[in-house]
């Protein structure tokens, strides 16, 4: 089920004003969501995607999908092939 926050608990999750969470909604960054009384709403995965986009820190315990970066170094060309090849079928397999 998909968690929507007020702009008042997205502010406490990112520990940042209530004020910079309106500008990012105005500058078009953080998609938000209006009530019929016009009150904003974010949905917590478009504040974490947007949050992670901007490079901010996501609070502490949030899971992200973001694949794993793994920096291969060898002189022999053949060595760092065969790695990355390793590495490919077990992220598939």
């Amino acid at each position: 089920m998909m968690e929507i926050l007020t702009v008042s608990q997205a502010s406490k999750y990112c520990n940042v004003s209530t004020e910079t969470i309106i500008n990012w909604m105005e500058a078009g960054g953080l998609p938000a969501l209006k009530t019929v009384g016009g009150h904003r709403r974010v949905r917590k995965d478009d504040l974490d995607k947007f949050l992670q986009k901007k490079s901010i820190p996501l609070p502490e315990g949030v899971k992200t999908e973001e694949r794993k970066k793994i920096l291969v170094v060898d002189d022999d060309r053949i060595i760092v092939e065969t790695i990355v090849q390793a590495l490919e079928e077990d992220e598939c397999g």
